[in-house]
């Protein structure tokens, strides 16, 4: 039997259903903490005197980040919340794979948790809001309103920073340390006696599934949220060549 793959039985039930519980209760705190309002919004690209060219390094970012978090495969439905099946079978031996979680465990490592990695999230917002509040030399935009007649830079900004906000939430918890550096990577050291103690103990599955279930929220809310990054991108494709 692959080492990866899990029998499901009544224990190994109760801590998938509780890191789904665990994961659901950080994600709704997240939101009420720091609320989103939509907004709709036009984009007017004023160049400084001279007409340089837009800042190639910015679009050429905002590319690759929207390349990269769109191209990643969520977590299906049915893999996060399969378990509440299993419960009306019987006489049956169901396994759980678990390579599944660890392979997009890795796949949105350098969006959600590398901070030095030029894609990091983060990085990426305050670069977009650094243009919009007319910070960036080569490249200033701003954001109109649907009429295209007041300027709404500073809201798109503040909702901007709210998803860094909630993001920078759901992603707080320590275990997300420990399964990116004690347990996908390699065992680190500081990690070593725990890795050990929750292999042992099954309670490895648990910490595994809330941390696959809270990154694949942050991965839906930088998809839903960033599409205007397309937008610019499509806008001034002539300049990525």
């Amino acid at each position: 039997m692959n080492e990866k793959k899990v029998l499901i039985d009544e224990l190994v039930f109760c801590k998938v259903q509780y890191a789904n519980y665990e994961a659901g209760s950080v994600i709704k705190k997240a939101f009420r903490k720091y609320p989103l309002v939509a907004i709709n919004y036009k984009l007017h690209y004023s160049y400084p005197i001279g007409g340089r060219e837009i800042d190639k390094e910015l679009l050429q970012r905002l590319y690759i980040f929207r390349s990269k978090i769109t191209n990643i495969e969520p977590l299906p439905s049915r893999d996060i919340y399969f378990m509440k099946v299993t419960q009306k079978v019987s006489r049956q031996k169901i396994y759980i794979d678990l390579t599944i979680y660890e392979i997009f465990l890795n796949s949105v490592r350098s969006v959600i948790y590398m901070q030095d990695e030029d894609i990091y999230y983060a990085k990426v917002i305050d670069e977009y809001n650094r243009a919009l509040s007319g910070h960036n030399d080569n490249w200033r935009i701003k954001a109109l309103d649907e009429e295209g007649i007041n300027i709404i830079s500073d809201k798109v900004i503040q909702n901007f920073c709210q998803i860094k906000k909630i993001v920078a939430e759901i992603l707080k918890d320590d275990d997300f340390d420990f399964i990116y550096n004690g347990v996908l990577q390699h065992v680190d050291e500081r990690f070593r006696t725990r890795y050990i103690r929750e292999k042992k103990d099954g309670k490895l599955v648990y910490t595994l599934f809330k941390c696959a279930i809270l990154a694949n929220q942050v991965l839906s809310i930088l998809v839903d949220n960033t599409i205007i990054f397309d937008l610019i991108v499509e806008k001034n494709k002539d300049y990525l060549i």
